[in-house]
């Protein structure tokens, strides 16, 4: 039951980094539509960056936990292994 919610948890960690994406990119466009103030351009790229930033830390720190989980199950069970 533990390795169904870990793949789980990888799968939905997917999908939230690509609806992040999808979500950043949208964002970016609708603030490039919206010519207020001197440079509309500048808002635009100031959320893409920002939101890019924001995915990869979000998913690499969650796919980080998960690695850090299958890298101690692994070093137990080699661990049990060599007791015997």
């Amino acid at each position: 039951m533990r390795d169904f919610l870990i793949s789980s948890l990888s799968s939905l960690v997917m999908l939230i980094v690509f609806l992040m994406m999808i979500g950043t990119v949208a964002g970016a466009l609708v603030a490039l539509n919206d010519a207020r103030g001197p440079f509309p351009g500048l808002s635009a790229l100031v959320i893409l960056i920002g939101g890019f930033i924001a995915t990869v830390v979000f998913g690499g720190a969650v796919f980080l936990q998960i690695g850090i989980y299958e890298n101690t199950k692994r070093m137990a069970e080699a661990l049990e292994k060599q007791a015997l």
